[in-house]
């Protein structure tokens, strides 16, 4: 699922602008946050669906076994962290072309440097293994799957998304004008 949400966020914006319904919504009385943050919960709130429709597998789990519970909530914490990352990342992506294929490459070019930094901590040198280790969402996604939440991971992310909502919205800003 991880690998598909590029691709459920590619056209949250560029299809508008490539079907010209953009204009509409720019100028509509709401805000460029408005736009950005409606977006953006829409695109997460299908994520959360999907998301619980992996619940049966836990639930069978508990059936068979006596699973941790704050392990399991953890582990769906990490992924839905992780998740939104991608999510706010298609966003500012999709926002910044009209082709939907441009969009989904950028968004992977924008997100894959966050997971692959975790393999560049083995072979880094004191003081940058542990600056990568931070900045790694691999990381991030291992500790929550190992049942622990590390609040420097939770900050990470949360200052990924506002970031690329942020600059989505300065994107977006930019289009009203024009």
């Amino acid at each position: 699922a991880l690998l598909s949400l590029p691709g459920l966020s590619m056209r949250l914006l560029s299809e508008e602008k490539k079907n010209g319904t953009a204009e509409l919504l720019f100028t509509s009385p709401i805000t460029t946050v408005e736009i950005v943050l409606g977006k953006y919960l829409g695109s997460l709130a299908l994520y959360g669906m999907i998301l619980l429709l992996t619940l049966p597998m836990p639930a069978f789990l508990f059936l068979k076994a006596q699973p941790e519970v704050g392990a399991l909530a953890c582990a769906y914490l990490g992924l839905f962290l992780y998740g939104a990352v991608i999510l706010a990342a298609g966003l500012f992506s999709s926002s910044l072309t009209e082709n939907q294929f441009i969009a989904l490459v950028l968004t992977y070019s924008l997100v894959i440097p966050l997971i692959l930094i975790e393999f560049v901590v083995p072979i880094a040198r004191p003081p940058l293994d542990a600056v990568f280790a931070a900045l790694s969402m691999g990381y991030a996604l291992k500790v929550a799957a190992l049942g622990s939440v590390d609040s420097s991971y939770v900050v990470l992310h949360l200052v990924l998304i506002a970031a690329f909502l942020f600059l989505a919205a300065r994107v977006i800003a930019s289009d009203r004008w024009r």
